[in-house]
């Protein structure tokens, strides 16, 4: 196809009129040229939609590369596993065909925690060893929050110093919480290796394209050091394989110097190139409620506790004060009401500039006054609709009782007008399809349908970050979305698809 083409009988998001209308879309040179009704006669090569939707591609805010595809392919994954029955079989069926230190990742504390409150059960750690004792093992939660080791794993990791606050209330001393995974992951005979990332990384992309998603934002990257994944990423680049934009950031840790966090943001600078940019510095205030490590303002329902920051406060205000400074913006991972409320404070005492666009992840609770602390100054939230969801069997609603009602704010963030993201935060979320996201987020947002729709699709596109909207019209990049939907209730209601993702003007190679 030339490089000048029109796209066919579209159906596109009217953001001035709220509905879907029949468009031709011009595109040339890798941009929209015209937006005209479906009637014209271009005389142009012509890819016809035959009515279905069409949207601008979208962008994950907030996940990390290669997201499961390493456990996928070269270890364990036990994300669809529902039971420590189908953990244990998943564990033994595969097991045999892997060497080396054994590396999982899926078991979520919904199932195990309850599972060892009974005290008639074996410890956590005999369990592991029942299932497997011959090499060390080491399987992270689904959120990279915690991991569960079997007796030579936490041997192991004992002699490399790693050692994290093990799971109360749970016995075995074999499941550690804290920022684990930033350790391991540094170390290169718990890691996996080169040649696993590279393959792992463009099946990845693949996944990503197959979602229709062409740019990301990526954080911790799963599996290795970050200098071995941008190396991975920078091989990739020059062998012109790299189809989605990564915009990448620089993680910061309680213990990192200045010098180690300007040499840090200097040698991830090297990487840069068409596909590869650098946007954030990461921060983790705190952890995640299922393991008691978010940072609440009252103690948590099952504990008499409420978490605590990661950091020295003073520590954390002098980072990011020297962040803000040098107009790095931030980004941090806060969960709990007061670490929100917290980063909120130190980057408005950093002499916070609203065009950095700092975000903050997940505010997973958060009070109104906050929201519009952030709403004001232009801090942005970054949620993950398809956690938009109410059950009484979660193990948020023994943490947090009450409170459970209240998780993930939208409401508030939306009728205070504060900017907001969506993403997957994947491998957390398995099947994070934006598509599934924007339906699950339209059932959670008050008002009519079409502003829940048009506030979901923006936020699932990079112009969320820098600024802009979803709108399909003249001069955008012609990077695109074709759906299966012929209307509105096909996305909201019914099992809307993604048929094919283009970027630049070309139809990209996906695979689910």
């Amino acid at each position: 196809m030339s490089s000048k083409f029109v796209i066919k009988n579209a159906k596109i998001f009217d953001r001035g009129s709220m509905v879907v209308v029949s468009r031709d879309i011009v595109v040339d040179d890798n941009t929209v040229a015209a937006v005209t009704p479906s009637e014209t006669d271009s005389g142009l090569d012509a890819i016809d939609l035959g009515g279905k939707i069409l949207l601008r591609s979208f962008c994950d805010n907030h996940l990390h590369v290669p997201g499961t595809k390493l456990y996928d392919m070269y270890g364990i994954n036990l994300a669809a596993c529902v039971s420590m029955e189908e953990y244990a079989a998943q564990i033994r069926a595969k097991v045999s065909s892997l060497r080396g230190v054994i590396k999982g990742f899926g078991w979520s504390p919904d199932i195990v925690v309850p599972y060892f409150k009974n005290d008639d059960r074996r410890s956590p750690l005999e369990f592991l060893d029942a299932v497997w004792s011959d090499t060390a093992m080491i399987l992270f939660s689904n959120d990279f929050h915690s991991c569960w080791c079997n007796g030579k794993a936490v041997k192991l990791l004992g002699d490399y110093g790693i050692k994290y606050t093990a799971s109360e209330g749970v016995g075995g001393g074999c499941i550690f919480h804290g920022l684990v995974a930033k350790e391991i992951f540094g170390i290169k005979e718990l890691s996996f290796d080169k040649r696993e990332i590279r393959r792992a990384v463009l099946a990845y992309q693949k996944q990503l394209i197959g979602y229709g998603i062409t740019e990301a934002f990526t954080f911790m990257f799963i599996g290795a050091s970050r200098l071995t994944v941008l190396g991975v990423l920078r091989e990739l680049e020059r062998e012109q394989k790299l189809d989605v934009t990564f915009h990448c950031c620089y993680d910061i840790y309680p213990d990192d110097t200045t010098e180690t966090i300007l040499s840090g943001i200097r040698a991830s600078g090297e990487f840069k190139s068409r596909h590869v940019d650098f946007v954030f510095a990461k921060i983790y205030v705190d952890g995640v409620i299922d393991n008691y490590s978010a940072w609440l303002k009252a103690p948590y329902a099952d504990k008499d506790a409420c978490g605590a920051c990661l950091w020295r406060q003073e520590t954390l205000q002098r980072t990011v004060d020297f962040l803000q400074a040098r107009n790095i913006p931030v980004h941090a991972h806060a969960v709990g009401d007061l670490a929100v409320r917290t980063i909120v404070d130190c980057i408005l005492r950093a002499g916070h500039k609203s065009a950095l666009r700092n975000v903050i992840a997940h505010v997973q609770l958060c009070d109104r006054g906050t929201v519009k602390d952030m709403a004001d100054n232009k801090i942005i939230a970054c949620m993950q609709p398809f956690w938009f969801f109410d059950s009484e069997e979660r193990l948020e609603e023994m943490r947090l009782g009450d409170r459970a009602r209240l998780e993930y704010p939208i409401n508030d963030i939306v009728a205070q007008k504060c900017g907001v993201l969506f993403s997957s935060d994947s491998p957390v979320t398995i099947d994070f399809s934006p598509l599934s996201g924007i339906k699950t987020a339209c059932r959670k947002i008050n008002g009519n349908a079409e502003e829940a729709f048009m506030t979901s699709l923006d936020a699932f596109t990079v112009n969320a970050y820098f600024g802009g909207n979803s709108q399909i019209s003249n001069g955008v990049p012609a990077d695109f979305v074709c759906t299966s939907a012929k209307n509105l209730d096909d996305v909201l209601d019914g099992d809307a698809v993604v048929e094919w993702t283009m970027k630049d003007g070309r139809r990209l190679e996906a695979e689910l």
